[in-house]
């Protein structure tokens, strides 16, 4: 072929590595979903938890977003934390831009067995969006990330990993 030049790494000579005694490192991917506290404290830089709950969301290799968590951030973060409508949608796309994220929502299934395990659980129906993230939580085979401690509570009783530890 006229004017074809082959690429360097033809040219390139690797010698075999030599064999490691170091055993590979067995690194685990950590997927979460996310109450809205996670987020909530993220986005407050002064609140308590802040640090903890940004280096949670820096570490993970993929974080679920439950649109019921979408919702109540975005209200929380306009009504109670009074943030501008601004401040709230770049927070919200600075999530959605993310790779790591993504976003899941309800279907009937998921309404039906919240349902079931709040009844079976004896709680108040006021906590059905917790028992919504629990059933996400169990389905995707994630660890669940919140700061509510009846929300961890239940969650460990059904077996679902929580973060922070």
């Amino acid at each position: 072929m006229e004017g074809y030049i082959s690429p360097p790494h033809e040219y390139l000579y690797f010698p075999p590595r030599p064999p490691t005694t170091v055993p590979p490192i067995d690194m685990e991917e950590l997927r979460i979903l996310v109450d809205t506290d996670i987020l909530v404290y993220d986005t407050v830089e002064n609140s308590p938890k802040h640090l903890e709950a940004s280096a949670l969301l820096d570490d993970a290799d993929r974080i679920y977003l439950a649109s019921v968590v979408m919702h109540e951030f975005i209200w929380l973060a306009l009504r109670r934390l009074g943030l501008s409508v601004d401040v709230v949608k770049n927070k919200v796309a600075e999530y959605f831009n993310d790779a790591r994220f993504f976003y899941v929502c309800e279907n009937s299934e998921i309404f039906i067995e919240a349902m079931e395990l709040l009844t079976d659980d004896g709680a108040p129906p006021t906590k059905i969006n917790d028992y919504l993230l629990l059933v996400f939580a169990k389905r995707l085979g994630v660890a669940l990330a919140t700061y509510d401690p009846e929300l961890r509570e239940a969650a460990q009783r059904l077996g679902v990993k929580v973060y922070p530890p």
